[in-house]
């Protein structure tokens, strides 16, 4: 698959996995848990990426894929993700929570799998990180904003998530066809002689600025939107779903931009859109500016999206074949850690 390919089908599987942020806060008030319902559903999304993640970083599993076909594999794992969706296709009556719980499970496994694999992928071509980093991040918020539009458009949300349901198929057709790729990737790791102690302090370095980036981006696309959107009536889900999209498509899209910039080190703006963000969006929230809080937002979500493509780029560069798959399915399941646990534990701080 090419270049355009694998990054288009990044984008769309991490789109349908935004398709619920936008409903979050009426699921929230109708089902009585508040945010707690809320970072449950998006929670478990998150956790089972991570086990399955989790399978992917031991080293005969990663090595017995980088073997595989890509194409028969990621076309595999796209119709698994569409038929998962069927659980939220169908979520409603006493079953709504149970069903939207599975769906949500499920989804998460098969993006678990297709993450780290489309990454590795990527990681070997030009600019191969930071279209990565583009559709998995630009992805979710184009996924939000696309929900958000659909529903406020008057269109239900079971068919909502049926339309996403569909997008992943015609993605897995479209994939589907083609030549198989001749030949298969190596196995093998590019790793540095020195690379016990240099590998492990990559590993924790750049598990660490994963696990960070997507903190800030899991509240922004779980518990912040109903922040933000809390006093807007009925434009709520619409505002809600634009809060998403808006951030997901700054991080996504940040990197890209710098690309026309190489020789400036990214941690310049990084650190800048960093401390900006942090003032426009509390400042929004504090005075109920809608526009300021978005703003800040887009400031934060520019800074986790660098600081996310700076750690996938890292640690792709230092290796090959399965030890890539490995090495990515480690540093992207902190990631995932980033989106759960801050969404887990929001809820016990704002009691405090």
């Amino acid at each position: 698959m090419s270049s355009r390919q694998l990054a288009v089908t990044l984008a769309v599987a991490s789109a349908f996995s935004s398709f619920p942020s936008p409903f979050y806060h009426a699921l929230a008030g109708r089902l009585g848990g508040a945010s707690g319902i809320t970072a449950v559903l998006f929670a478990s999304h998150g956790a089972a990426a991570i086990v399955v993640m989790s399978i992917l970083s031991l080293d005969p599993v990663a090595r017995r894929l980088a073997r595989v076909q890509p194409r028969s594999l990621i076309t595999i794992l796209l119709c698994a993700d569409a038929v998962a969706g069927l659980f939220l296709v169908f979520a409603a009556g006493p079953l709504e929570f149970g069903l939207l719980l599975t769906g949500r499970i499920l989804t998460g496994a098969a993006l678990g799998a297709l993450t780290p694999l489309i990454t590795a992928g990527l990681a070997g071509r030009r600019h191969g990180s930071a279209l990565a980093t583009a559709g998995i991040l630009g992805g979710v918020g184009l996924g939000s904003l696309c929900a958000g539009g659909l529903a406020a458009s008057g269109l239900g949300r079971p068919l909502v998530f049926a339309v996403g349901c569909a997008a992943l198929l015609a993605v897995a057709i479209v994939g589907s066809r083609g030549r198989p790729e001749s030949g298969s990737a190596s196995a093998g790791s590019a790793l540095a002689a020195d690379g016990v102690r240099a590998g492990l302090g990559l590993a924790l370095g750049t598990s660490a600025l994963a696990f960070a980036a997507n903190g800030v981006l899991g509240l922004f696309t779980s518990v912040l939107p109903s922040v933000v959107a809390r006093d807007s009536g009925r434009s709520a889900t619409f505002i809600a779903g634009a809060t998403v999209g808006i951030v997901l498509l700054s991080a996504g899209g940040a990197r890209l931009l710098l690309l026309a910039r190489e020789t400036l080190p990214t941690r310049v703006p990084a650190v800048v859109s960093l401390a900006l963000g942090i003032v426009c969006f509390w400042w929004g929230v504090a005075v109920g500016s809608v526009w300021l809080s978005l703003l800040g937002g887009l400031l934060l979500g520019a800074a986790a999206g660098i600081g996310y493509d700076t750690a996938i780029g890292l640690v792709s560069s230092h290796a090959t074949g399965g030890a890539r798959v490995r090495a990515l399915a480690i540093v992207q399941r902190s990631g995932q850690f980033g989106l759960v646990l801050p969404v887990l534990l929001y809820p016990l701080a704002i009691r405090h």
